[in-house]
């Protein structure tokens, strides 16, 4: 697997060494590969995987801003708007979400098939809504 490096931490400056291919050196963000929790560290020559970066969190985006970090510092205002939508977007769900089966209305049939689509609502954000069903 290789290092794990914190986003905030000096990785850029760290020295990679490929076993693949005998490359050593240093890495930057052109060198990662975006995954769903870190983005994998890839040697610039082989593309071996070297490791990972943990993206950050809010907390971690937070206290790297406190230290004069400029990426956090600029980063921050954006990942607290996404935080909050986030929330505003659960509760929404958690007051719009079925509580029983008696909400379902009464179909006909043995089989269903429903179509779906997302459309934009009047927030601009965009939800999944039954195109058709049978």
């Amino acid at each position: 697997m290789g290092k794990v490096c914190k986003y905030y931490s000096d990785w850029q400056k760290e020295l990679f060494a490929c076993g693949q291919c005998g490359w050593t050196g240093t890495v930057s963000h052109t060198d990662l590969e975006a995954g769903d929790v870190a983005a994998i560290i890839e040697c610039p020559k082989c593309y071996r995987s070297l490791g990972v970066v943990l993206y950050p969190n809010l907390q971690e985006t937070k206290e790297a801003a406190a230290q004069g970090n400029e990426e956090a510092i600029n980063a921050l205002p954006s990942f607290e708007s996404r935080v909050e939508r986030n929330w505003e977007l659960l509760d929404r769900f958690d007051q719009e979400k079925l509580r029983s089966a008696d909400q379902l209305p009464n179909l006909e049939g043995e089989a269903l098939e429903f179509g779906w689509d997302f459309v934009k609502g009047n927030d601009g954000e965009f939800y999944r809504e039954p195109l058709n069903w049978r």
